[in-house]
């Protein structure tokens, strides 16, 4: 089992992760991975989606986003990235997949 590696505190925009703007043109593939969290309270999770484009063999993280967001906000940012990344492949977490 892997460690929790920001231990329940992921770094935001202000710290170091970020937009990554790569030309999408390089990317073969690009993928959207979305972890919804069910509560937006201050003890409860975010809701994650990083954006990963393949080049040949190589990922490259294109953009991170990270919120605690009510389900509807959770739908629009989804929706945001799919128009920027429109040939992108869209995965959603399982519901309550986590552990606790």
């Amino acid at each position: 089992m892997q460690p929790n590696l920001f231990g329940g505190r992921p770094v935001l925009r202000t710290g170091n992760i970020g937009s990554y703007e790569r030309p999408l043109s390089e990317c073969d593939e690009i993928v959207i991975a979305v972890d919804t969290a069910v509560e937006t309270g201050a003890s409860n999770d975010y809701t994650a989606c990083v954006v990963l484009g393949r080049s040949g063999h190589r990922i490259h993280v294109l953009q991170v986003e990270c919120y605690r967001l009510p389900f509807i906000e959770q739908d629009m940012l989804v929706r945001e990235l799919s128009l920027k990344y429109r040939t992108a492949h869209i995965v959603v977490g399982a519901a309550n997949g986590g552990t606790h």
